[in-house]
């Protein structure tokens, strides 16, 4: 009974990720799309991830959950390889982080990415009286845009060190390893939607307008 109990709360908790995952990258492509902070290249670089990041989390809704549920009616290896070839093959797409090699990376580009926060925001704070609004707007949006990398970037240290760390626990079972290493792998997802909504909307239409009118102005 208690086993029962166990996985059923292991389904859930992954249903929950999945759910949370998919409402926030329609969520998060909304925001791109109205968003005046990221606009061309870069507006089409963070629809990808998210679209991605959104694939992964419902694949396993939809094929994973109730794969869990009704194991052996479910029984299809066919569906079983092709569901997983797509998750994996998009959840590339979003992380690079794949192999050891690949964890220096992401940490380096961590390090560079704080360095330039630090530079960013130290040139705001001495730049801050003697520069026009519009130079202002430049550096609050490059301000914006490499703290989102930058958490991104967290997101998936975090998400490695805990399967790392997971895998070294003594007393953990291959499932519970395995359902461990989704819900990180489903919540690491889910937080590239999370940091895109968080960063990039915008309080109110009026101080959109007010910016595309700012950066108008410039380019005339």
């Amino acid at each position: 009974m208690n086993t029962t109990a166990v996985t059923f709360q292991q389904v859930v908790l992954l249903m929950l990720l999945g759910i949370i995952g998919i409402l926030g990258g329609l969520f998060a492509t909304r925001v791109l799309l109205r968003s005046t902070i990221v606009t061309g290249i870069v507006r089409h670089y963070f629809l990808c991830i998210v679209f991605f990041a959104s694939l992964v989390n419902a694949i396993h809704l939809i094929w994973g959950v109730p794969k869990a549920i009704w194991s052996k009616e479910l029984n299809v290896p066919f569906i079983d390889y092709t569901t997983g070839l797509i998750a994996y093959g998009a959840g590339s797409f979003v992380y690079m982080a794949k192999t050891y090699f690949s964890y220096f990376v992401i940490t380096m580009c961590s390090l560079l990415d704080t360095f330039t926060f630090l530079l960013i925001r130290r040139r705001r704070i001495r730049t801050r009286e003697f520069t026009g609004q519009t130079d202002q707007q430049r550096l609050k949006r490059d301000y914006i845009l490499i703290t989102q990398m930058l958490c991104n970037n967290m997101t998936v240290i975090v998400a490695a060190g805990g399967v790392l760390t997971l895998s070294l626990l003594p007393n953990l079972s291959n499932m519970m390893l395995f359902i461990c290493w989704t819900a990180l792998w489903l919540a690491g997802n889910a937080m590239e939607g999370f940091w895109v909504i968080l960063f990039f909307r915008e309080k109110s239409r009026s101080n959109s307008a007010s910016r595309i009118r700012i950066v108008f102005s410039t380019t005339v």
